[in-house]
């Protein structure tokens, strides 16, 4: 399989497939109800990695609630007193439902997003394993930074010294560029204005 491609899958038999493209990241996500495709551009992906832990957590407080009741019954029932037949077990496999509601509603993600939290893209964390999944994130990251500095970082003669000052601190404030990076490559951009002749009113900091 290509670097540039990447499966998960968990125990729900749900599977998403990224698939890193020239200008972007295609995701796939295949479930038990439907599926679903988008596609997002290297410049809406952020690279922001956010991990989530959770569940719907009132299938455990009804389950803890249904083997109190069933504890309770049994030990009523140990007791000799009169306990109808049957409900301990029924409160037993009402608890063990609950129990599988609330695994089916757990869930354990990374998501790559802006540095607002927007756009996130979601993945299972640790899956198929942790080594994986971070590897092609910095994969993806890598890809990512290239193109962008790739279309919009290059320094020219053919484009106005504001729209490419603008550009590379656009680039800085998504992270494509290092603090380094940036200022680098404003020196360049100001190095190169400065040496063309006739303009000596462009204002460069």
């Amino acid at each position: 399989m290509s670097e540039n491609v990447f499966t998960q899958r968990n125990f729900l038999h749900h599977k998403k497939r990224f698939e890193i493209k020239v200008d972007g990241l295609n995701v796939q996500y295949r479930h038990l109800l439907g599926k679903s495709d988008f596609f997002v551009k290297f410049e809406d992906l952020g690279i922001k990695t956010i991990k989530s832990v959770s569940g719907n957590k009132p299938w455990l407080v009804a389950a803890f609630c249904c083997v109190f009741l069933a504890i309770f019954l049994l030990f009523l029932k140990m007791s000799g007193r009169d306990v109808e037949e049957g409900s301990v077990l029924f409160y037993f496999a009402i608890a063990a439902l609950c129990i599988c509601g609330y695994c089916i509603t757990y869930k354990r993600l990374l998501y790559l997003a802006r540095n607002d939290n927007s756009n996130g893209v979601a993945f299972l964390l640790d899956k198929p394993t942790a080594k994986a999944l971070e590897d092609f994130v910095q994969l993806l990251k890598r890809r990512r930074n290239e193109y962008l500095i790739e279309k919009y970082g290059q320094v020219t003669k053919l484009m106005p010294y504001e729209q490419q000052r603008a550009d590379i601190l656009w680039l800085n404030n998504i992270d494509a560029l290092t603090h380094d990076e940036y200022h680098a490559k404003i020196q360049e951009l100001n190095m190169l204005f400065m040496a063309m002749p006739g303009l000596t009113d462009f204002h460069l900091s």
